[in-house]
């Protein structure tokens, strides 16, 4: 997969399947139509893949800036002495992010094997209560 996507914006002057020029709604190079429900399918369609190309392109350039700031902060030397604050401490923007704790869930498999753990604690109990009188 490339980086950057490029699918340009559609033009009504321009056919979307053969590039060449429009004169109406329809295409002399290639023939086609697209005066009905197909041609405004392709003009969405179209539209739609050229913002997305450019919402992805965005996207990566964002991710390249990420990793290039990543690879900068690892590669940089740790500081000899930690410096002293400047002015009072700045409480932090934005709600913490705290990371969820998932539950963990019982299969029925477990639940059988606990029901049978107990029960055969409690048949231990049972004998050892009979059989002490």
């Amino acid at each position: 997969m490339p980086r950057t996507l490029t699918f340009p914006a559609p033009s009504s002057t321009v056919c979307p399947i053969c590039s060449a020029p429009l004169s109406g709604a329809r295409c002399d190079a290639c023939g086609a139509r697209f005066d009905g429900p197909d041609g405004t399918t392709l003009w969405r369609v179209d539209h739609d893949l050229h913002d997305l190309s450019v919402v992805r392109n965005e996207v990566v350039a964002r991710l390249l800036t990420e990793a290039a700031w990543t690879e900068r902060a690892v590669a940089a030397p740790a500081p000899t002495a930690p410096a002293a604050p400047a002015g009072p401490p700045v409480a932090p923007v934005g709600p913490a992010v705290v990371p969820e704790r998932r539950r963990p869930s019982l299969t029925v498999a477990e639940l059988l094997v606990g029901a049978g753990a107990v029960s055969l604690v409690a048949a231990v109990v049972v004998f050892a209560a009979v059989k002490w009188s």
